[in-house]
């Protein structure tokens, strides 16, 4: 007789246990899911407002008077560069820099043989940027 209710008070607390395991986690997934979503509308009310703010500098920036003049100035100024000679002394320092400095870091990083001629500058204005 003690046995059929200590296995009775036994398989009692196992079903309720199993009973409230799966409510418990049931509940707990529902929580973090609700904690997911308002996390995810939060951020992507953040990243819109970050490009609205971006939107309204550039348009501001585009309408100034001043920054267009500075960027055309900086361009044809840029553009005047190519028609200035290189020194053949900062054609050899930039070759002897790639050579010895960085080459010797990029090497670990890149496969096969890595030459100057490949990473000079394409143009004149190039050596200044």
């Amino acid at each position: 007789m003690t046995l059929i209710l200590l296995l009775t008070a036994i398989g009692a607390t196992v079903i309720v246990s199993v009973l409230f395991w799966q409510s418990s986690r049931a509940a707990l997934e529902t929580v973090i899911q609700g904690q997911l979503a308002a996390t995810m509308h939060t951020k992507a009310g953040e990243i819109s407002a970050f490009f609205r703010a971006m939107r309204g500098q550039v348009t501001t920036l585009t309408e100034d008077e001043m920054i267009i003049s500075a960027m055309v100035s900086f361009n044809r100024n840029f553009e005047d560069l190519n028609g200035q000679p290189i020194p053949t002394e900062w054609e050899t320092a930039l070759e002897n820099y790639y050579v010895e400095t960085f080459f010797s870091q990029l090497r670990d990083r890149v496969v096969g043989e890595l030459e100057f001629e490949g990473y000079r500058p394409g143009n004149q204005a190039a050596y200044y940027a």
